[in-house]
């Protein structure tokens, strides 16, 4: 184990996604109009749909679901949990959720993008004094692929 920097916990930023917006790009707004530099994030709610991701090392890419609820329902948000960091590039956002999609059925992994509905209730609790910076494996020598699978 390394560790690099301890900082504090600064401001906590709480967020409702409405029904219809997508939970990434709000997510990314409030950090970026703040000037969050570092946060942690979770959250719940409820999702028309949502794409997520599974890493294949193999072939060094992400391989992308698409998930939809069952009929007459909404799927379960029943966790959100990641960070953020800002960067020359822009706000690096990396959240993995757990989703309900009906009795015993459920999903998990990256989440690559969702709509909220009815909402999703974020928490972004911004880190102060870490200097925190997303650096990719050199393995993969460059920004991770994402295809449909």
């Amino acid at each position: 184990m390394t560790v690099k920097s301890l900082g504090y916990a600064g401001r906590v930023i709480v967020l409702r996604v409405t029904e219809g917006e997508e939970v990434i790009a709000a997510i990314r707004e409030v950090l970026e109009v703040q000037e969050v530099k570092f946060a942690l994030i979770s959250g719940i709610g409820g999702l028309a749909r949502a794409e997520i991701a599974y890493y294949n090392p193999e072939e060094q890419e992400y391989c992308v679901e698409e998930v939809r609820p069952l009929k007459g329902r909404v799927i379960e948000l029943a966790s959100l949990q990641g960070t953020a960091v800002r960067s020359s590039e822009g706000t690096n956002i990396h959240l993995h959720v757990a989703l309900g999609l009906g009795p015993g059925e459920a999903r998990a992994g990256h989440l690559v993008s969702a709509t909220a509905k009815p909402y999703v209730e974020a928490q972004i609790i911004e880190v102060v004094g870490v200097d925190a910076v997303r650096v990719y494996e050199p393995r993969l020598k460059a920004k991770p692929r994402y295809r449909k699978c």
